[in-house]
């Protein structure tokens, strides 16, 4: 049976950790000699990324090859040297099955030419698919929460820290300046007053009902309101030293 077999690396740090080029065609040629597979042509994509088919010419070799029957498998180190889409990994499996080409993963241990391996095969994939989708939510959901409540994400607190660029509103005492944020010099005095009265020992609640009466407004021009001091008491560390200058107790 001669096969085909893939490798692939996309940076020189895949390689550290284990993945060279060489590293992988050891462990195919030992995987190979134990089952009794004979490596027709080998096809080498160095320095490309998996995200997508189309930007790996010895892949598009590869599945040209199948089409035109060369060769009557394909092996892999694992799974993700070939796919980092689902959609090519489903397109890839239609295309071998119909053609009648089995499919070996040496660090999955898949063999497609046995139903377990392609029960197997279908699992992982389902699985890499529930983790980037899950990933995907969780990428949504903070973006969406920086934008929506600045100052209350431990991320954007981050990005403060190192002076990044960020989207959506800033927080109380700061404001955009080509495209970067600074102090805001009037809302400054007014972060400054919040947790003078929040130290002398009252709460939220009460600092923003003496922050109404001393006539302190946010940036609508309207009274301060209760949930603008409990942003800016739940944030202290976006107040306190780093690169800005920020706030040094009460002076």
């Amino acid at each position: 049976m001669l096969i085909a077999a893939y490798t692939r690396v996309s940076t020189g740090k895949q390689a550290e950790l284990g993945l060279s080029l060489e590293a992988q065609e050891k462990a195919i040629a030992a995987y190979c000699d134990l089952y009794g597979l004979h490596i027709g042509e080998r096809y080498c994509d160095a320095g490309v990324s998996g995200k997508s088919v189309s930007g790996r010419p010895q892949f598009r070799r590869l599945i040209a090859a199948i089409e035109r029957g060369d060769c009557a498998g394909v092996v892999v180190y694992m799974m993700d040297r070939a796919f980092r889409s689902i959609r090519d990994a489903l397109e890839f499996f239609d295309l071998t099955e119909r053609l009648g080409v089995d499919f070996f993963s040496v660090q999955e241990q898949i063999d497609t030419s046995k139903a377990i391996g392609r029960l197997f095969r279908n699992q992982i994939l389902a699985f890499a698919q529930f983790g980037r989708e899950q990933t995907g939510e969780k990428t949504r959901d903070t973006l969406h929460n920086t934008k929506k409540s600045p100052g209350g994400s431990p991320i954007l607190d981050d990005r403060l820290r190192r002076d990044k660029l960020l989207v959506g509103q800033p927080p109380y005492g700061y404001r955009w300046k080509n495209k970067k944020l600074e102090v805001d010099p009037m809302e400054r005095e007014l972060v400054l007053e919040v947790f003078r009265h929040k130290r002398a020992g009252s709460s939220s609640r009460r600092t923003a009902e003496h922050m109404r009466n001393g006539g302190w407004t946010g940036r609508a021009g309207k009274p301060i309101s209760h949930q603008a001091v409990c942003a800016i008491l739940k944030t202290p560390e976006i107040y306190q030293g780093g690169h800005y200058g920020l706030y040094h107790g009460d002076s």
